[in-house]
């Protein structure tokens, strides 16, 4: 027996037999052609491209699932642009003529260009999309190959990859496969969306799984641990196959409470909000019902690849994420640009033009969003929340930005703006102004992500210092004391949302501390919702002020 560990999705679990898959680069050799077929080899190219153009639209045909369909747009709007990249589309038939070449060696040839571009990317999220540029080329290679491959029989089989693309795990998982394990991709790999829309339990960025998985062994998945376990003993097979039982037993009974309020046993009323990361969460959180969206992340709109900076598309799309959850309110967060997002802004620290401080230097940017936001506010009440605040001087300049706005649509007309302001706490200076910033805004959300990275000095995304970014240190447990103690004495709303929301160890303390209002992942939702629904408020306090390792001052 041995264990691999990778990037988990979908806290599924499975077990089988592994089914190896192992793809090969493509061998593209340099072929002169006469300058007479130029024309017609430039023709064989794009006709390439139209066809795999077709073939990824009858792929996402052949899913079933109108849901499914449609969390999956912006993948192949996506796949389609880069096909009409002009360093494909247009360069490639330049290389033809200059090198008068065969189309295969002209678009690899750009395609180690891109790469090689791809490379230089700090970016985490941009660099991530080479694998995605890669397969979508390598398809179009395939048609001008006519390579053909044989498609494997995964039917009640663990895929095992070192490279499979997102359309090819398509077509296979109509054989019903049990799992997927992949030696590429990361949380945001095409790869990855791909196996957490179809709900297959699965593990990607596992090093050299093809070399290390042989055929036939016996494979078990738990993305719930990001573990592999491979040929187990008997009784650790036994008892997964308890566990796969059990597991999927709790999942059904967890539908079961998506009507209840949530409630402790003592009838205490904590409100759980959804986190929309992207887009294609939306559904998903709509579907467990919660108290509303306690964070929409706004500057993952622009992972649809066909959206665009107007007001209108701004506008169209907060108002249906709105109308979807009618008289429940949602929190839209301002842009966050910078550093581990996109636009362009090539910002290469956490702490650089970033968020807050990226929206009043572009203020033609902000003020569309803006105007988007108060316009959706004519019709349903919402919540603006402003990230990354360090000053007061900073609120004061973003009101000014709304209430010119506002006076820009209302002109003479009286219109009532339905909203509510708040700012994010996430930086520890702001701990020393909370009561200047209370009287400018209507609430406040703690960021815990940044507040723990910035305290502690531990940058989150790097790996080397994940023990360091620890949510339970004397110095985070004491700061998320004091604005609960702050909020009570303020008469101010205090929200949290964040990773440490996910973990109901450190929800519970949150709530011993006096915090009711939670922005929670869709995929802990209902597990956290039924831990709260079994919770006894006053015991749970009780509980805690007597432990050694919650006794920080301010508790006592």
């Amino acid at each position: 027996m041995f264990i691999l560990n990778g990037i988990g999705l979908n806290n599924g679990l499975c077990l089988g037999k592994a089914h190896l898959i192992k793809i090969d680069d493509f061998n593209v050799e340099f072929n002169s052609i006469d300058k007479k077929k130029i024309k017609s080899e430039i023709d064989r190219f794009y006709k390439a491209i139209d066809k795999t153009i077709n073939y990824i639209d009858t792929s996402i045909d052949s899913i079933e699932s109108k849901f499914q369909k449609n969390e999956l747009i912006a993948l192949i709007a996506f796949n389609k642009l880069i096909l009409k990249d002009p360093l494909i589309y247009e360069e490639t038939p330049k290389i033809i003529k200059n090198h008068e070449c065969n189309a295969e060696w002209a678009l690899n040839n750009n395609l180690k260009l891109m790469i090689k571009n791809f490379e230089k990317i700090k970016d985490p999220y941009f660099r991530d999309r080479k694998k995605d540029v890669i397969d979508i080329v390598n398809k179009v290679m395939e048609v001008l190959l006519t390579a053909k491959k044989k498609i494997p029989n995964v039917t009640n089989k663990i895929i095992v990859t070192n490279n499979l693309s997102p359309y090819e795990l398509l077509d296979l998982k109509k054989q019903n496969p049990k799992g997927l394990i992949s030696a590429t991709g990361s949380i945001s790999s095409h790869i990855a969306i791909v196996a957490k829309n179809l709900n297959l339990p699965s593990i990607v960025g596992v090093k050299n799984a093809t070399s290390l998985i042989r055929e036939n062994d016996d494979v078990i998945i738990d993305s719930t641990l990001d573990s592999i376990l491979i040929n187990t003993d008997k009784n650790i097979k036994s008892f997964y196959v308890k566990k796969i039982k059990t597991f999927y037993s709790d999942i059904k009974k967890l539908e079961k409470i998506k009507r209840k309020k949530t409630l402790t046993l003592d009838k205490k009323r904590i409100y759980l909000r959804g986190t929309i990361d992207s887009p294609s969460e939306i559904n998903k959180i709509l579907n467990l019902n919660p108290d509303g969206i306690g964070l929409f992340r706004t500057e993952f709109l622009y992972e649809d690849a066909n959206f665009s900076n107007t007001e209108k598309n701004h506008y169209k799309s907060y108002l249906s994420i709105a109308k979807k959850f009618k008289n429940k309110k949602v929190t839209f967060r301002t842009f966050d640009m910078g550093f581990d997002k996109n636009l362009n802004t090539k910002v290469d620290s956490p702490m650089g033009l970033r968020a807050v401080r990226y929206s009043l230097k572009n203020k033609d940017f902000f003020e569309i969003q803006i105007k988007s936001l108060l316009l959706v506010s004519l019709k349903f009440n919402i919540n603006i929340l402003v990230p990354f605040i360090t000053s007061v001087q900073e609120v004061i300049e973003v009101k000014k930005i709304i209430k010119k706005v506002q006076n820009e649509i209302s002109k003479k007309e009286k219109l009532r703006f339905k909203f509510k302001l708040g700012v994010m706490i996430e930086i520890p200076s702001t701990l020393f102004i909370l009561e200047e910033l209370s009287k400018l805004v209507d609430f406040f959300s703690i960021g815990t992500n940044d507040l723990i990275q910035f305290t502690l000095a531990a940058d989150r995304n790097n790996a080397d210092l994940n023990e360091l970014s620890n949510p339970s240190h004397p110095a985070i447990l004491k700061i998320l004391q004091y604005l609960s103690l702050q909020s009570k004495k303020l008469n101010i709303p205090m929200s949290i949302c964040g990773e440490v929301t996910n973990n109901i160890d450190f929800l519970k303390l949150l709530i011993s501390y006096g915090f009711d209002d939670f922005s929670v992942s869709y995929s802990n939702f209902l597990s956290i919702k039924n831990s709260v629904l079994n919770l006894n408020f006053k015991a749970l306090v009780a509980e805690y002020k007597k432990s050694n390792r919650y006794k920080i001052s301010l508790l006592n």
